[in-house]
C-alpha cells in the first residue's frame, strides 16, 4: 500500500515536471501553481528549486508590469534550498542566473548583484563543473558580463556548444532536474541575434524548430532572421 502511494506521488510530480519543461504557457502556469503549493507545504529542496525555476520562466513570459517580484520570490526560494543542502549545485547555478538578471536592470543593481552572480557560479563550479546547468549558467555569466569585469563572449558561446554536444552524444540527466539541451540552443540563438549575427542565430532557431515543429515563437523568429539576412544582401 505504501509503495503504491509513493508511486502515485512520484507520477503526479512527474506530470508537473513535464508541464514545467513544456513551452506551453498554460502548462507552465499549472506547474508553477503546483510547485508553489508543494514548496509551502514541506521543506524539500527540489520543490523549492522547481518553484524558483517556474518563477524564472514566468518572469520571461509574462507581460505583467511589476514582474520583478517573480525574480525576488525565486531568489528567496533558492536561498532556502541552499540552506537545506549547501552542496546543491543546480540551486547555486540557477541563483547565479537570477542575480545576473537583476544585475542587468540598472547600474545600482549591477554593483550589488553582479558580484553575487559571480560568487554563486563560482560555488556551483566548485561543486560540479560538469553539470550541464552549471555550465549553462557559467556560459551566460561570461556572455553577459562586460569584458572589463571578466566576461568573455566567445568562451561563453563555446561552453554552450559543449553542452549541446554533450546531450547529442548521449548524455542523460540522472536526477529529476532535466533541462539544459534546448535551453542552450535557445541561449545561442539569442546571443547571436543580439550580436546581429543573424546567420548563426538562424541556424539555432532552425534547430529549435526541428525539436518543436509547432512552436509559433520559433517559426516567427526564423522568419525574422530570414528577413534580416535578406535585407543585408540587398
Amino acid at each position: 500500500m505504501i509503495s503504491i502511494l509513493i508511486f502515485q506521488i512520484d507520477s503526479i510530480y512527474e506530470v508537473y515536471l513535464n508541464k514545467l519543461y513544456s513551452s506551453e504557457p498554460n502548462e507552465v502556469k499549472s506547474a508553477y501553481e503546483f510547485f508553489k503549493k508543494m514548496s509551502n507545504a514541506r521543506s524539500n529542496k527540489y520543490d523549492l528549486y522547481f518553484y524558483a525555476y517556474s518563477l524564472q520562466i514566468l518572469y520571461f513570459s509574462t507581460k505583467e508590469f511589476n514582474k520583478e517580484k517573480f525574480l525576488d520570490e525565486a531568489i528567496k526560494s533558492l536561498e532556502k534550498a541552499i540552506k537545506i543542502d549547501n552542496k546543491f549545485s543546480d540551486a547555486y547555478a540557477l541563483l547565479s542566473g537570477l542575480y545576473g538578471i537583476k544585475a542587468g536592470m540598472n547600474i545600482f543593481y549591477g554593483m550589488f548583484y553582479g558580484p553575487k552572480a559571480g560568487q554563486m557560479i563560482k560555488k556551483a563550479l566548485e561543486i560540479d563543473s560538469l553539470n550541464p546547468r552549471v555550465m549553462y549558467a557559467y556560459a551566460q555569466n561570461l556572455i553577459y558580463t562586460p569584458p572589463a569585469y571578466g566576461g568573455d563572449f566567445e568562451k561563453g558561446i563555446e561552453i554552450l556548444k559543449k553542452i549541446i554536444n554533450k546531450y547529442e552524444n548521449g548524455y542523460k540527466d540522472s536526477g529529476i532536474i532535466k533541462w539544459g539541451y534546448k535551453e542552450s540552443i535557445f541561449a545561442l540563438a539569442i546571443a547571436y541575434e543580439e550580436r546581429k549575427d543573424y546567420k548563426n542565430a538562424y541556424v539555432y532557431y532552425k534547430k529549435l524548430l526541428e525539436i518543436e515543429p509547432n512552436n509559433e515563437f520559433y517559426k516567427s523568429k526564423l522568419k525574422e532572421m530570414e528577413k534580416k539576412l535578406w535585407m543585408r544582401r540587398k
